[in-house]
């Protein structure tokens, strides 16, 4: 019997944790169903999704677009008019391809022809995104299953399609599974992140160092309340590594400068998150908006502290573990009073805290636990 066929969609590129969550779901369908990958963003070469869908190769607009000889002429005439470094799916659409093709409909007769082919849609974004509605649609006419699983976080005045209300969504916090029933949606699930590292993270040993080693991982950007972290740290000897990249790289390689307790580490592939969590014994989390992160169950399963603001899926995570280890807002004394807390704690709390971060990764988000709970939802 021939396997059935999904679709992997959404606005999937090689920045921030859309690619590493891309890759953990290929992975994983792949033990069932046969995988194609649909992109609905420009995808450079530096995407490493290819690697996993080899011999074929992630689908995109753009990609499918540059195989029409007129609009692949058109993105080299802007390229070499311009002197531009970028890669041709950049160029797709500019104002010479513009005048002569319309895109939106170019790109929906694309998103008709992929669905069609498959037997399932499994679409990773935000509600509000443009092509979400348009998917939807044609699944609807194509008779296709579609799953969608919410990235980010939802609020009543985000814009999005009403159509959406009748499909099947996946979201990763309690707060985002509240926020969509009190909206009218009626089939939400639930289900918490997990990581494709697994086996490596659940590897770590569980030890108890003082003094205490802080860490931030991600992108270094505002909304991730970086500048908070930085000026709580100012503020005393603690050590803090600070890894990722972003706008405020600049800014953080300045302030690591001057103070000695501060070092920025650059951006760590994904494939070298374990080494980096094993070099610390506390994430941090002071983020303002957050869907998971994907990073704090990572954490969490490798045995690691995490102090977070009550984003995402953290407040549910560790509720679990100790309520201390949430911080109400993202700011300075909010911060320093949970390090305080967590720095008057005994060795023996500190390892049994770190004993539950990782209990409630192997109650709650092992890969099997989780898969199950999404294959239970896609067949239902």
């Amino acid at each position: 019997m021939d396997r059935q066929r999904i679709l992997i969609i959404g606005p999937i590129s090689e920045s921030g944790g859309r690619e590493i969550n891309s890759i953990f779901f290929i992975e994983q369908f792949q033990k069932k169903y046969e995988v194609t990958v649909f992109s609905t963003i420009p995808v450079s070469s530096l995407s490493i999704v290819d690697e996993f869908l080899c011999p074929n190769k992630m689908i995109s607009f753009e990609r499918i677009a540059l195989e029409n000889p007129a609009i692949k002429f058109f993105a080299k005439a802007i390229k070499r008019k311009n002197r531009l470094q970028c890669e041709n799916v950049f160029l797709v659409k500019n104002k010479i391809s513009s005048f002569f093709f319309n895109f939106d409909k170019l790109y929906e007769k694309t998103l008709y022809e992929q669905i069609s082919k498959q037997d399932i849609v499994f679409y990773s974004g935000l509600l509000s995104d443009k092509w979400l509605p348009v998917v939807s649609k044609i699944c609807k006419q194509k008779h296709k299953k579609l799953i969608v699983r919410i990235t980010g976080s939802f609020s009543s005045e985000m814009e999005y399609s009403k159509i959406l209300k009748e499909e099947k969504i996946v979201v990763h916090s309690f707060e985002n599974l509240k926020a969509l029933i009190n909206e009218g949606f009626k089939n939400v699930r639930c289900i918490e992140q997990s990581s494709r590292l697994e086996k490596d993270l659940l590897s770590s040993d569980i030890s108890v160092n003082f003094p205490l080693k802080f860490g931030y991982l991600g992108r270094m950007s505002h909304e991730k309340g970086l500048e908070v972290i930085l000026e709580s740290f100012k503020r005393t000897k603690l050590e803090l590594v600070i890894a990722g990249s972003g706008p405020l790289g600049n800014k953080i390689a300045d302030f690591a400068s001057k103070n000695s307790n501060i070092k920025k580490i650059g951006f760590i592939p994904h494939i070298n998150l374990p080494k980096f969590l094993n070099s610390i014994d506390v994430l941090l989390i002071a983020s303002r908006n957050e869907g998971g992160p994907l990073v704090g169950i990572e954490a969490m399963a490798a045995g690691k502290l995490v102090l977070s603001t009550k984003v995402g899926a953290m407040p549910q995570r560790l509720n679990f573990v100790n309520k201390e280890l949430l911080i109400d807002d993202s700011s300075e004394v909010e911060l320093c009073n949970a390090i305080d807390i967590l720095l008057q704690k005994t060795e023996s709390d500190i390892y049994d805290l770190k004993r539950q971060m990782r209990k409630y990764y192997l109650n709650y988000a092992s890969n099997e636990i989780v898969m199950n709970k999404y294959f239970q939802f896609i067949e239902s």
